[in-house]
């Protein structure tokens, strides 16, 4: 339910139900009615009171009670491998883009240029969804082309799945050597706040005379700032070799 439905189909489908065509608008409509019936039955034997105030809201009511529903049966006629793959295809890519935003640090709202590399069935489903692109990852524009083609300059990239992303640092008008040092003075602090929680954790007499759930926050303070330098680090790297 949230991994396909809510975070993936809800977000692919607003592109439909925002557009202008009113036949791809109701059957987007007819399938995320349909979806969030089925998802209601087969929650409601373990979350069965936000199911039911569900099922009354959305006006399904009339037909009783969700508890004297029929629960939903597999169908395996309506299995569609062509569909699935057209969707992996759609998420990696998304996914990918994200991951590059994410290691240079794009704000959310800002549009970027992306080159997407992948095969023949690949790019032919991405050419069009465009505007999923375009709306799930901020990506515009985008240039679709096999595998062997070559790569843009000053590019950050990440793979996952079959689609290889490459963002344009140029057309973001990225400031290096400014970002640079903005994650050094984040790194030296995150330093600072990691090494004190090791020399706390490493005097014996804090850790005999504390409370376990003193200890435990202080443990849990020093891997959160690890796992931020981690990436920061990452990051940094990451520009470095694109300045």
């Amino acid at each position: 339910m949230w991994g396909e439905f809510c975070a993936w189909y809800v977000e692919l489908a607003k592109v439909r139900l925002y557009g202008d065509d009113p036949a791809q608008k109701a059957r987007a409509q007819a399938t995320l009615a349909a979806v969030f019936e089925g998802i209601l039955k087969l929650l409601h034997p373990i979350m069965p009171f936000i199911t039911e105030e569900l099922w009354q809201t959305y006006g399904e009511g009339s037909l009783g009670p969700l508890a004297m529903q029929s629960y939903p049966q597999a169908d395996e006629a309506r299995s569609d491998p062509e569909a699935e793959a057209e969707f992996q295809a759609i998420s990696d890519a998304v996914t990918t883009i994200r991951m590059v935003r994410a290691d240079l640090g794009v704000p959310p709202a800002q549009a970027v240029e992306v080159s997407l590399f992948a095969g023949d069935a690949e790019r032919k489903t991405l050419g069009g969804h465009e505007a999923s692109l375009r709306s799930l990852a901020k990506a515009s524009p985008v240039h679709l082309a096999s595998p062997d083609a070559p790569r843009p300059a000053r590019a950050a990239s990440a793979v996952v799945g079959g689609i290889e992303a490459h963002l344009h640092i140029a057309a973001l008008d990225l400031n290096v050597p400014e970002e640079l040092m903005r994650l050094d003075q984040q790194i030296a602090k995150l330093d600072a706040e990691a090494a004190r929680s090791e020399k706390k954790l490493a005097n014996a007499e804090f850790t005999s005379k504390a409370p376990e759930a003193v200890i435990a926050k202080e443990q849990g303070k020093l891997a959160e700032a690890e796992e931020a330098l981690a990436k920061l680090r990452a990051r940094r790297e990451l520009l470095k070799g694109l300045g």
